[in-house]
């Protein structure tokens, strides 16, 4: 499913950001209000959105372990935590 097929997700603007692709992340809708976060094909998280927020939920957790107010945020994020020199991912 394209972001244009399902333009009721907000968090289909991260997905269309070029510079995720240019750190070799890659994002795809994993439900009504979620998409599934990767980096050169591995699991990274899912993101959720809820009232209010987007709720960050790394793999291997049951919980949020970010919560941000706009999907913009969530784009800066992701770039800020995942980057290329990053060495947390």
């Amino acid at each position: 499913m394209t972001p244009k097929q399902y333009s009721g997700n907000a968090l289909s603007r991260v997905m269309a950001d070029p510079a995720m692709a240019a750190c070799g992340l890659a994002a795809e809708i994993a439900g009504v209000r979620s998409i599934k976060v990767t980096r050169y094909g591995r699991f990274l998280g899912i993101w959720r959105q809820t009232v209010g927020s987007f709720d960050w939920y790394p793999a291997g957790y049951n919980q949020p372990q970010a919560r941000l107010p706009t999907a913009d945020h969530v784009t800066r994020y992701l770039l800020s935590t995942f980057s290329a020199g990053n060495t947390r991912a």
